[in-house]
């Protein structure tokens, strides 16, 4: 909502509940066209994300939105965009931001806290955008970092499709392992992690860029 609001890139989608789907089940259906991503509300690191992709009729897309919904009581259900580029971008500062260059990273599969925590993936560093593009994604990360609000750093997760972002998410607590994208990123820009850290600890007391 507050992306939508902040008019920020995102992919078609609404807000599901159980009394929402027992109230409007049929418009709901109607509006479920596959393929979609199902989003529990609550999950973090890839926890709670189902795929319906085409081929699911409508009868199993109907048990499955039930069963998701007897688990995870609130979801968002967003049209899934497939075969995209993941790029993550951080944002450091208060009043006054800085989007870092953007990380890439290609893969078909959704990411998993295991794959993040064993540093499998495997980050193309910087993103491989054109530089209109790159523009575009740090633009959409500074005004999202805003939007909510955030303070001293933030880093928002895009997916680039045929030229087009689409804001995933903002990340508030990112991991800053030697090779974690917060810490590639900061590489990326010529600075250490102690440098950021040291920038982290300014922006904390009030301090701005």
């Amino acid at each position: 909502t507050i992306f939508k609001k902040n008019r920020l890139p995102i992919a078609q989608g609404f807000y599901l509940s159980k009394v929402i789907w027992k109230k409007r089940h049929r418009s709901v259906m109607q509006r479920m066209q596959p393929p979609v991503i199902v989003k529990d509300i609550t999950g973090t690191d890839s926890k709670g994300i189902f795929v319906l992709d085409h081929g699911i009729s409508g009868v199993q897309l109907d048990d499955k939105i039930q069963k998701i919904l007897a688990i995870h009581k609130q979801v968002i259900v967003e049209k899934f965009i497939k075969h995209a580029y993941e790029v993550t971008c951080l944002v450091v500062g208060n009043r006054e931001c800085r989007a870092y260059p953007p990380i890439g990273v290609r893969s078909s599969l959704i990411f998993s806290a295991k794959m993040k925590a064993s540093d499998s993936l495997k980050f193309e560093i910087p993103a491989k955008l054109p530089k209109n593009i790159v523009k575009k994604v740090q633009n959409i990360a500074r005004r999202a970092h805003k939007a909510l609000g955030c303070r001293t750093f933030s880093r928002a997760d895009i997916l680039i499709k045929s030229g087009i972002p689409y804001l995933l998410e903002v990340d508030v607590h990112p991991g800053f392992r030697k090779m974690s994208a917060s810490a590639l990123a900061a590489k990326a820009a010529g600075e250490t992690l102690n440098d950021l850290f040291i920038k982290f600890y300014k922006l904390a007391g009030g301090m701005d860029d």
